[in-house]
């Protein structure tokens, strides 16, 4: 199945025109994955009411994310109707009630959950405080649904924000235009 971004960040609710930088659906301490379980290996460890209310369970599967057990606290939960084989997982303490509360009603409409880099605070310019165009070390996803990971590289990214002191001329295409300060978006 291919995911594609859900159209706002599960942290702020925001769209992307409105975050900018990259979407993050993972890094080494938090983040969210899909498991297809088709054998009905997940076993059931809790159901609050709050999630029965809401038409989820909480799962935990012994024999896949070997990742996740590394990072805990890991929520993982069962999709309905549809998407019934699908346990989708959110790891670190990161993740908010909230944040996941609307990571699953992103899932459970066929789109992939993703965190913007302010909600994180994650690669943000010191100067003017919009998140730059790498987010190193980060799982990212892109328009078409295609995941990616951000290579550490030495250095220090240049902003992309026209006007910034720290930016060295640079623009990023993938920035949307909204976030920059000459497009009419937030700084």
């Amino acid at each position: 199945m291919k995911w594609f971004p859900h159209t706002e960040c599960s942290g702020c609710a925001k769209p992307w025109a409105q975050t900018g930088g990259v979407r993050i659906v993972a890094l080494s301490r938090s983040g969210f994955d899909t498991t297809k379980d088709d054998h009905g290996r997940a076993q059931i460890i809790e159901s609050s009411r709050r999630d029965a209310s809401a038409g989820v369970s909480l799962y935990q599967d012994s024999e896949h994310h070997s990742v996740k057990n590394l990072c805990q606290p890991a929520r993982m939960f069962r999709l309905e109707d549809r998407y019934r084989q699908i346990v989708v997982s959110f790891w670190g303490a990161e993740w908010k009630p909230e944040w996941i509360d609307r990571g699953l009603q992103a899932a459970q409409q066929g789109t992939h959950p993703w965190l913007c880099q302010r909600c994180l605070h994650y690669v943000l310019c010191v100067e003017c405080g919009n998140p730059r165009n790498r987010a190193p070390g980060a799982d990212a996803i892109d328009d078409d649904g295609r995941r990616w990971h951000h290579p550490i590289l030495p250095g220090d990214p240049a902003c992309t924000t026209p006007g910034c002191p720290r930016n060295r001329g640079q623009v990023d295409e993938r920035t949307p235009a909204s976030t920059l300060p000459s497009g009419g978006g937030e700084n």
